[in-house]
């Protein structure tokens, strides 16, 4: 009974990360269920849905097709939709009553595509794990499928899409806040090298993660500002065209959970390094700046030609003002996605805020926690541990875990995955500055170095 939920709420699902992830691309969408996924789906998860169109289906299943496991009616009921909107790919994954029944969606996306000659991906989705768990999986069947066969998608292969870096940088200096990081590329007009801006992939960029308040615009704005330049936002703003695009870029950056399958995956298959975390307030945006150089410098072997083998893909460990996380200082606790909560700790520590821990409640997707962290979803556990804590910055829902005269110790941080649309309005921008001014007015004189 540890799993149950009595006070607090629940993460997005499974379903819901894929239909966020693929919402902008143009594919049929269908989740197998009776009816509700959609509409819960729509009104608390989906921001976009009023202003932009996306082919997201319900099955309707019904408890003769559940009883009788009516996969042809299912198979012929997508068809017929594809037949009638013409989509770029079919994705087809199912809600609890899909698993209970066995459906094998892997099986039912071949015969799909076999029929209608559409690219098609079957999920194994049950509705029982979170969003991040969902979204990694259509994340990394993307970067397998449409970059290996963007012609199956429509998309002319682009010219000289590498298997391995297109470009030898002469040299990888330490760019100054602001100045262009150029590399030196080999593909100038009449043959000689040019100098171009480092190309970015911002991977796991969603609603779900980053709502529609401004922190999508501001990340892009803050790569400008940095030198680099963004290659492409999975997914948000982007066409497949666009996406297709990823293997010519320089670094990846892991912007959410979901995506760190995602980033191995174009490492193994493309030689890009990926970096963990996001620059949330100055303290993690210098970090990490300075990390994106250093993973284009590893990959290409920098000024001495040789890779830098040291080289850690996050920043959670590089922050300056870390010296002032000592025993005894005021306890700060982050609960939510952990790379958006570990590069808040960055700037944190950075402004002093003494020692700060991050409850993960999500899935364990590998992204890196430090001693003392803790990964749980469990309401004793959280009870626990906020109740050890000085401050608390986290999706005001938690609030049902603090007893009545603690509730000032919460620090309000809405997180669209978790509270869906309650508190949209509050949440702040929280890249470069932006979140530093954020912090002066909400943390408290006693969290800051004098």
């Amino acid at each position: 009974m540890k799993q149950a939920k009595i006070v607090t709420s629940v993460y997005s699902v499974d379903l819901f990360g894929i239909c966020s992830l693929l919402y902008e691309l143009g594919g049929l969408i269908v989740m197998h269920d009776a009816s509700g996924c959609n509409s819960t789906y729509a009104t608390h998860d989906e921001p976009r849905w009023y202003d932009m169109d996306s082919m997201i289906y319900i099955s309707g299943l019904t408890e003769f097709d559940a009883v009788m496991g009516n996969d042809e009616g299912f198979i012929e009921d997508v068809l017929e939709i594809a037949r009638e909107r013409h989509p770029r790919f079919i994705a087809v994954f199912g809600s609890p009553v899909a698993m209970i029944m066995g459906t094998d969606f892997r099986g039912i996306a071949r015969i799909i595509e076999r029929r209608s000659g559409i690219p098609c991906f079957g999920f194994e989705t049950s509705g029982m794990r979170t969003y991040v768990s969902g979204a990694a999986q259509a994340m990394t069947a993307l970067v397998r499928r449409l970059l290996a066969e963007p012609e199956a998608f429509g998309i002319r292969a682009p010219a000289g899409t590498p298997s391995s870096p297109a470009f030898s940088p002469a040299s990888v200096p330490e760019a100054a806040a602001g100045q262009p990081y150029q590399v030196r590329d080999g593909a100038a007009a009449g043959g000689g090298p040019a100098d171009r801006p480092l190309r970015i992939n911002l991977l796991g960029v969603t609603p779900l993660d980053f709502s529609v308040m401004g922190n999508v615009a501001a990340l892009q704005a803050w790569c400008r500002e940095m030198g680099f330049q963004v290659w492409t936002t999975w997914c948000m703003g982007d066409f497949l065209e666009d996406l297709a695009r990823a293997p010519e870029a320089d670094v990846d950056l892991v912007c959410s959970a979901m995506a760190l399958p995602a980033a191995k995956e174009l490492q193994v298959r493309y030689g890009i390094p990926y970096v963990i975390g996001l620059p949330y307030g100055t303290g993690a945006g210098k970090a990490l700046a300075r990390a994106i150089r250093r993973a284009a410098g590893a990959r290409n072997g920098g000024l001495s030609g040789e890779r830098d083998e040291c080289f850690s893909p996050d920043i959670f460990g590089t922050s300056e003002g870390g010296e002032a996380c000592l025993s005894g200082s005021p306890k700060i606790l982050l609960i939510g996605e952990p790379v958006a909560c570990g590069s808040l700790r960055v700037s944190l520590e950075a402004a002093g805020a003494g020692v700060v821990r991050l409850v993960d409640p999500l899935e364990d997707l590998g992204v890196p926690l430090r001693p003392g962290d803790v990964r749980t979803d469990a309401e004793e556990d959280l009870r626990r541990l906020i109740g050890e804590a000085d401050l608390v910055i986290a999706d005001p829902l938690y609030r049902r875990l603090l007893p009545e005269a603690d509730q000032g110790k919460l620090i309000r941080l809405p997180h669209e995955a978790y509270s869906g649309r309650m508190y949209r309005a509050e949440i702040p921008v929280l890249v470069g500055e932006a979140w530093d001014r954020w912090l002066e007015k909400k943390l408290p004189p006693a969290f800051r170095r004098a």
